[in-house]
């Protein structure tokens, strides 16, 4: 962890996870709206927002067949 930052909270991960459940994998985004209003409603960046929505993305089983499908 780069010094200055924080640890997401356990509240905070929960909107988050929620938030990406929602969200179709194009839209996990730093530009998204949804994206913008989560990190202002949680105060956190709009991009690191987005990159904790592609990390849920990238450990989701889910999201892993669709990648070995296409």
């Amino acid at each position: 962890m780069k010094k200055g930052e924080t640890l997401w909270t356990r509240e905070q991960l929960i909107l988050a996870i929620n938030l990406y459940s929602k969200l179709p994998f194009g839209k996990l985004d730093k530009r998204t709206k949804e994206v913008k209003e989560l990190a202002s409603l949680i105060n956190r960046s709009d991009n690191a927002v987005a990159i904790k929505l592609v990390n849920f993305a990238s450990v989701d089983p889910k999201q892993r067949k669709e990648v070995l499908r296409e």
